[in-house]
């Protein structure tokens, strides 16, 4: 019974810790020098090569996308001036028009004022060339050889005329086209 029970205690066959333990050094010494390999190199070059290139694309598309936006930022600038030009000669042309069409309204009042020879003939108003106010005169040319100086200064301003120190009166009805009574003499400013 004294064998059965020794066979029975036996154990299997138990592992060489030592040999194992130089296997594995001996393995942990061929896997390191696995790096030495051409295709590992290579590999490892090719890796690098891309990172490389990779970080040049980086770079570029970095300055490209500032370069697009310092672009872009311009082009926007140029179009808000070409809008305020555009914007600038509309107004200048409106302004232009209704200048004009103060010029052709004062010309044709000019012209009826002008057949306005007796005291009683009346008189048609005037517009200021800058304000386009329409500036009302005396009714008729006895009204207008009634005003006095202070009247005629605030005629005169009221049509953009600066007030002459002499011969404000003729200055007056040269302006607004009124004949005779000494409008020849005077220095008149046409608008």
């Amino acid at each position: 019974m004294a064998s059965v029970s020794a066979s029975a205690n036996a154990l299997p066959p138990q592992p060489n810790f030592d040999a194992l333990s130089r296997h594995l050094q001996g393995m942990s010494l061929e896997v390191g020098r696995c790096s030495n390999l051409v295709a590992v190199r290579e590999a490892n070059a090719t890796v690098d090569g891309f990172t490389s290139l990779q970080q040049s694309i980086d770079r570029l598309t970095e300055s490209f996308n500032t370069a697009v936006a310092g672009l872009t930022t311009q082009v926007a600038n140029l179009t808000t001036q070409v809008a305020d030009i555009r914007r600038d000669m509309a107004d200048m042309g409106d302004s232009f028009g209704r200048r004009l069409d103060d010029f052709d309204f004062n010309n044709r009042a000019r012209v009826l004022n002008s057949t306005a020879t007796r005291p009683d003939g009346g008189l048609l108003p005037l517009r200021n060339t800058t304000t386009h106010e329409l500036v009302e005169l005396p009714a008729t040319v006895a009204h207008l050889n009634a005003l006095t100086g202070v009247a005629i200064d605030e005629l005169l301003r009221a049509l953009g005329q600066e007030p002459a120190a002499r011969h404000k009166k003729s200055q007056l009805k040269a302006f607004i086209g009124v004949i005779g009574g000494g409008a020849k003499e005077a220095v008149v400013n046409v608008s």
